[in-house]
């Protein structure tokens, strides 16, 4: 598993920057990476996020887990696109409109 420390600021919306001190990017042993945050006066406790930086509430989660606490993930996501689940999903959305134009069976 290989960690770095990101730096203090953070691209965000553009050319805003914001500070994300604390922050750590392990790559794990998979090739996935996990975002873990530093509790601020705790340097040995590290809190896992369960949202990457490219999610809208990232600020969010990473100012909870600096203060010690966890967010849970709000809302409803799909599966990503391009997954197993989402190929899944689609196909079961298009059956469901070929059932209610009367070109498939209820049955199907």
């Amino acid at each position: 598993m290989t960690s770095h420390l990101m730096g203090r600021t953070r691209r965000v919306d553009g050319d805003a920057r914001v500070d994300f001190s604390g922050l750590m990017i392990e790559r794990l042993p998979s090739g996935n990476t996990r975002c873990r945050v530093r509790m601020k006066g705790d340097k040995a406790r590290k809190i896992t996020l369960p949202v990457n930086p490219d999610h809208p509430d990232f600020a969010d989660h990473y100012r909870a887990a600096r203060a010690g606490e966890r967010l849970s993930v709000t809302g409803v996501h799909g599966p990503d696109r391009g997954t197993l689940g989402w190929l899944v999903a689609l196909n079961l959305e298009r059956l469901s409109a070929t059932v209610a134009a009367g070109q498939a069976s209820p049955l199907t």
